[in-house]
């Protein structure tokens, strides 16, 4: 059975996936502009006391139907349709977590959850107090968290999501939109600040430069994808300061957008 846990966590990821093509549910509520930064359900453990209770009153009926005498078919009717009931109520309780979404966008937070009575809160970025993560021993065993978010003042308003997955990687999301940073490491340079200009080239960016389109920056090469600065080295190249950057390492961020990001 070494290869149960391996299963487990397999069948948990199936479970957790949001395909590729995104609940209509989330995209009926998006307004045009807005890009979508994060869709996910609850983790499956939300399930397990409903199926727990479900389990239990399937035993304790089957062991009332053996003491119940003979001749008390009112009470066995009576026992086996409180047990359908609980099985009932798991039905619903599973329905309503495949058909539940936290969606967060490039301006709110989007809870839809239900699926015979559909209930959606939104909460704008602008609203947001404060966002707590907090995890229980079982959360902690199934690799969720519970998402606590405050929002409104004076009066404060909180919203509470158990059993989140990735409730870590959640919230960086979140922090990233809500607080976008100011600069970004160079693309060109990897913040080093430093690139290479090819064999035969000068020490400034126009000598790299071909064509009327190009950039100031086209044909500098910086260490990376299996290259190392020795091979450039080895290979003609010389060290120059980063056109793109001009030595500082970083960009500004402006016009600049995750690329997980997706337009409804």
């Amino acid at each position: 059975m070494a290869g149960a846990p391996k299963l487990i966590e397999a069948v948990t990821a199936r479970m957790l996936a949001v395909t590729e093509v995104i609940p209509a549910v989330v995209y009926r509520y998006m307004l045009p502009h807005e890009l979508r930064v994060s869709t996910t359900r609850q983790h499956p453990a939300v399930l397990v006391g409903p199926c727990l209770l479900a389990a239990a009153g399937f035993v304790a009926a089957a062991i009332l139907t053996g003491l119940v005498a003979e001749g008390g078919a009112d009470v066995l009717l009576v026992i086996w349709v409180v047990w359908l009931i609980l099985l009932l109520r798991l039905g619903v309780k599973i329905l309503d977590w495949m058909d539940s979404y936290f969606v967060v966008t490039s301006t709110r937070i989007m809870m839809a959850s239900g699926a015979v009575r559909k209930k959606v809160d939104i909460i704008p970025f602008g609203m947001v107090n404060d966002i707590t993560i907090g995890s229980t021993l079982g959360g902690r065993l199934f690799g969720c968290a519970d998402f606590t978010i405050s929002c409104g003042a004076p009066d404060q308003i909180i919203y509470k999501i158990a059993y989140l997955p990735d409730a870590e990687r959640i919230f960086l999301r979140i922090s990233s939109v809500i607080f976008p940073p100011e600069s970004v490491p160079c693309p060109l340079c990897n913040g080093e600040g430093t690139a290479f200009l090819p064999p035969g080239s000068g020490d400034t960016a126009t000598s790299a430069t071909t064509g009327e389109d190009a950039e100031p920056w086209d044909g500098y090469l910086a260490p990376g994808d299996g290259r190392d600065a020795a091979g450039l080295h080895a290979a003609g190249y010389h060290e120059a300061e980063c056109p793109r950057c001009r030595g500082r390492g970083t960009v500004p961020a402006e016009g600049t957008e995750p690329p997980e990001y997706d337009r409804p």
